[in-house]
């Protein structure tokens, strides 16, 4: 059995070797700003300020392409925009949340409304959070366990050279 340190450094190294978008609209990197984030403003707060970012860079994205092609994106086409780097990390968190060695966040549970499906994950976290499920103790157990993955998330995020491409001498 793996212990909780072995557990958050998997899910923390599955984001880092992902794909996923891991900077702001700025350049700068998520994983270094959401842990002042979480601790000044909550978990949640943290939570409702990447959905905001998330719809924002959708709307960008939606009006970008109906300016490009002059029609509405299909569901389809919508779902290849690109992620907003705090939402990915949000997304990457409620999966370390939802593994079932951790299971803060049960795998049974799904939200009553889903806006988007570029924002499931976060609806999933809000809606869990604000239910009659979750009291403060689930919230705090949330807040402390994030801060501890967003702790490995960080050190196993490499720096990007201005060129784009991952190296891991750029550090």
């Amino acid at each position: 059995m793996k212990n909780l340190e072995q557990i958050r450094a998997a899910n923390a190294l599955a984001y880092a070797d992902s794909d996923a978008k891991k900077t702001n609209s700025d350049g700068g990197n998520v994983v270094k700003k959401l842990p002042a984030l979480i601790m000044a403003n909550g978990l949640l707060a943290a939570a409702a300020f990447a959905y905001q970012k998330q719809e924002d860079e959708i709307h960008r994205q939606r009006k970008a392409f109906t300016k490009r092609s002059g029609g509405s994106p299909s569901p389809q086409e919508e779902a290849r925009f690109e992620d907003n780097g705090f939402y990915t990390c949000f997304d990457f968190l409620v999966r370390h949340l939802r593994d079932e060695q951790i299971a803060l966040l049960p795998k049974t549970y799904t939200p009553e409304v889903a806006n988007s499906a570029k924002l499931q994950q976060l609806d999933l976290l809000l809606g869990f959070l604000t239910s009659s499920e979750a009291d403060s103790e689930i919230l705090k157990l949330m807040t402390e366990e994030s801060l501890a993955w967003l702790a490995y998330a960080r050190r196993f995020i490499r720096k990007e050279p201005e060129g784009g491409d991952n190296n891991d001498t750029a550090n």
